[in-house]
């Protein structure tokens, strides 16, 4: 392997041609000197060495130019050719975006350009080249070279905010005297790194809300649920907006934005910045705090989330209500897997919807009612075909004499193993599994078959109402109305006979959409009317805008403790406010003969209730009496 003076006086042949001898000699003359002097030699002693060696090299230079002309000629092109390269390299060093700096052997600046100093501040550029020079003076001349550059970013905070990158290599250079130089090249790189921080948040992070998303959030939990086992425990918070696409519907999909980004805000500002507060989609929230063992602590936290979200919002100046769903849960050591804690967080939560409490914390109980609905789930999947739903009729009846004016149709579900089930229990899981507007269809069906016949055991009663309750899902589907329309001219019912009932709630979803699809009903014939009236938000807007036919006064209501009324106030407003606008007023949940007398008292004239008769099958039905009168 050649010795470093070897390689270098190769490469100085190489790049300089005819003209390395003379640059050679010249070099060695400068060392010369230089050598001398380091060794002591006196001035005169040196100068009449290195006198010695010019006149060899002059002897030398004279030699070449006494040389042919063709020679000279070529040697004028090849210094030409040099300066020219070197003219074209400096040119490009100094307009170069990249910073470049050299630091020789000693550790001095020998040489930087424009962009050096334009990319760094001097303080910037100080801590730079004291880290080349700690690079240069680390290194050994055989390390030097092209694949031993050493890169690193290096962030300088500057006036304010302002954060810049910057990007930098550093190459030892050997030189002939064995020793070893530095250079480095910096790049701004910061737009590139706020770049890759964007990128990296929004991988992370809802775009609405700028909270945390769910692969994030189900990252951390994972890290939450590992640090358990270190005694560190933590509850877990699911959280779901209760009617939202009422918003929606009625104030428009950026008011919606609005309000989603709003509880944001006030999940975050429930819980402490070391907590975490996830969107996962749509109205869906999780929360993880960490530190919580206790359940009272969990319940506490719960309240204050349930209490600061469904404070009223403001949009578009009008105030809205929001309610919300939470279901927590306790880490504990009989979890085996993180996602199991989301499971009974998300069942907890649909039992706070399901009894309107607010929020549930999970417990033994709530797991076993969670296998028990996979299980009815599975089994419904073959009620229809094993024909075990049918149909019974409660009846609505005037108050005065409790004579029945019409019936309403209930679906009930003759369970093989568990009896009969309510709607309350498996109208959700039919949403759930997509057999909603199948079974609907069904029952209207059935209940227009059997209503036929219960005309014909009255044929002096022709006036007889059936009513028929449906759901949003069942409304919505695509051949609701045709089956309809099928279902009572088939039967020989007159359209006018028969009334829709839909809850308010769910004219609460898709209102536009709604009110389309009540309006045909009603020029074809049909009645209409709000079921559970008083539970939404915009009671008197329906009022106004629809054309029905009744309201229903909802039982949470009416039905009061020891049999009074539960909340007399807003029935008789309700009763007055009805009676205003021409419509219709059916009192639900009426058990009680105090009750029937409060309502006759403030103008009610229609009610249903046990008062006057349970829900019966059509074989059991019997025309209802007045119950003590």
């Amino acid at each position: 392997m050649s010795s470093n003076g070897e390689t270098s006086t190769a490469n100085v042949a190489r790049l300089f041609g005819a003209a390395a001898p003379v640059l050679i000699a010249a070099a060695a003359v400068a060392a010369l000197w230089v050598s001398l002097l380091r060794l002591g030699a006196s001035s005169v002693g040196a100068v009449a060495a290195v006198a010695a060696l010019a006149l060899a090299v002059a002897a030398i230079v004279r030699g070449r130019r006494d040389a042919p002309p063709d020679e000279r000629s070529a040697r004028l092109q090849v210094d030409g050719d040099l300066r020219m390269r070197e003219a074209r390299y400096r040119t490009i060093f100094e307009a170069a975006e990249l910073g470049f700096a050299v630091v020789d052997a000693a550790g001095n600046l020998v040489e930087s350009n424009i962009a050096f100093e334009r990319i760094l501040l001097p303080a910037e550029q100080q801590k730079i080249l004291s880290e080349v020079r700690e690079t240069a003076a680390a290194g050994e001349p055989e390390q030097a070279g092209e694949d031993n550059c050493e890169r690193r970013h290096r962030r300088f905070f500057r006036t304010g905010s302002d954060v810049v990158w910057i990007d930098l290599a550093i190459a030892r250079i050997a030189n002939v005297d064995g020793t070893v130089s530095a250079l480095c090249m910096v790049q701004d790189i910061t737009a590139r790194k706020k770049s890759e921080e964007q990128l990296g948040f929004e991988a992370t992070h809802d775009a609405l809300t700028g909270l945390a998303n769910r692969p994030s959030f189900e990252a951390q939990l994972r890290i939450a649920f590992e640090d358990e086992t270190e005694r560190a425990p933590f509850a877990l918070f699911f959280l779901d907006l209760d009617k939202f696409k009422y918003v929606n519907d009625t104030f428009g999909h950026q008011a919606g934005d609005t309000v989603i980004k709003l509880v944001g805000k006030r999940l975050r500002a429930s819980v402490s910045s070391n907590d975490l507060v996830a969107r996962f989609g749509g109205d869906e929230f999780a929360v993880l705090v960490r530190g919580v063992e206790r359940s009272d602590v969990a319940v506490g936290i719960a309240e204050r989330i349930h209490n600061n979200v469904t404070v009223p919002f403001k949009v578009e100046g009008r105030p809205v209500a929001i309610n919300a769903s939470l279901g927590l849960v306790l880490s504990s050591t009989r979890y085996s897997r993180p996602e199991d804690l989301l499971r009974d967080a998300d069942t907890a939560m649909f039992a706070a919807k399901s009894n309107r409490s607010g929020f549930v914390l999970f417990d033994a109980a709530h797991q076993i009612v969670d296998g028990e609905r996979l299980e009815l789930q599975s089994d419904l999947l073959t009620a229809l075909q094993r024909k075990e739903f049918y149909v019974v009729y409660q009846p609505i009846a005037r108050l005065d004499d409790g004579a029945a004016i019409g019936y309403e149709a209930l679906l009930r579900w003759a369970h093989p193993k568990q009896g009969t089930i309510m709607p309350g229990v498996f109208v959700p899981l039919l949403e759930l599994v997509g057999l909603i507007q199948t079974i609907g269809q069904w029952m209207v069906r059935q209940a227009c078959l059997e209503f036929a016949a219960l005309r014909e055991r009255h044929p002096d009663r022709p006036d007889l109402f059936l009513h028929l309750n449906v759901s949003v899902h069942e409304l919505f589907a695509r051949e609701f109305e045709r089956n309809l329309l099928l279902a009572t001219s088939s039967n020989h019912i007159a359209s006018e006979n028969v009334v829709v009932e839909i809850t308010e709630s769910g004219m609460l979803e898709n209102g536009e959409r709604t009110d389309n699809i009540l309006g045909r009903l009603r020029t074809h014939g049909f009645r209409l009317c709000i079921d559970d009236f008083g539970t939404g938000y915009s009671s008197l807007e329906y009022l106004q805008r629809l054309d029905l036919d009744s309201i229903k006064i909802d039982r949470s209501f009416v039905s009061g403790e020891g049999g009074g009324i539960a909340s007399e106030p807003i029935v008789k407003t309700l009763v007055t406010l009805a009676d205003s606008f021409g419509v219709g007023i059916v009192a639900e949940g009426v058990e009680t003969q105090e009750q029937r007398d409060f309502l006759l008292a403030i103008g009610c004239k229609i009610a249903q209730g046990y008062l006057f008769g349970r829900p019966e099958r059509l074989a059991d039905l019997t025309e209802p009496r007045t119950r003590g009168r």
